[in-house]
């Protein structure tokens, strides 16, 4: 996505969408190990948020049965007998979609380090929520200090939503909120949503991407 600003200005001269038609994380279909892990989850976030801030304005991630970059297959494939799956990315979408959920919202990248990352994401009613990210590749969890996260004036409260997994090149055990997707394709279990108080530090364990919502 070197030349993606170039795009951007280029689709704003010609007055037309900004719009990737098909996308994936590894071509031809995905890869073994890499598209298939719990990597691949918080890349997604990553990657969708980056195209967020240069205001593309709808993407396609390349699904088909078997294909080891889709983010799920609800059934098993007739011609093979690959039985239905779910990949770790399919939490990361679930991320994307809940901090994106808002059609009237602006995405600004705040930081971009090798190992962290962080998003501002505005609404119009000026609320507001950070995308925190690491990305350590060892699969152990560890946990670094994030920045402290202050109270704004006249806000209540701050939320918190984790996804997270048992390390990079997992393939099972992620979660988001708390939730779990069961066979079913259902969103399982009870929702855990963290609130900060004023002054409180947050810590973001390894390979974790953190949305803070700012609410009334």
């Amino acid at each position: 996505m070197t030349d993606g600003s170039k795009l951007r200005a280029i689709a704003d001269y010609k007055g037309i969408q900004y719009v990737l038609g098909e996308t994936g994380s590894v071509s031809c279909h995905g890869a073994g190990d890499v598209s298939d892990t719990y990597a691949a989850a918080v890349w997604a976030v990553d990657y969708l948020l980056y195209l967020a801030t240069l205001k593309v304005s709808r993407v396609y991630f390349h699904q088909g049965t078997g294909f080891l970059y889709s983010s799920w297959m609800p059934i098993a494939s007739e011609t093979d007998g690959t039985p239905r799956f779910l990949h770790p990315q399919y939490y990361g979408n679930l991320l994307t979609a809940h901090a994106l959920a808002s059609t009237t919202q602006q995405v600004v990248m705040l930081a971009s380090e090798t190992s962290f990352t962080a998003y501002g994401i505005y609404t119009a009613d000026e609320s507001s929520a950070i995308q925190h990210r690491t990305a350590h590749p060892p699969p152990t969890r560890r946990h670094r200090q994030s920045p402290r996260i202050q109270r704004h004036a006249g806000r209540r409260f701050e939320t918190v939503r984790r996804l997270t997994g048992p390390g990079a090149d997992a393939k099972g055990g992620a979660s988001f909120a708390g939730l779990t997707v069961d066979s079913n394709g259902a969103l399982a279990g009870c929702e855990i949503v963290e609130r900060l108080g004023r002054g409180v530090k947050m810590f973001v364990g390894d390979m974790e991407a953190v949305p803070i919502s700012i609410e009334e």
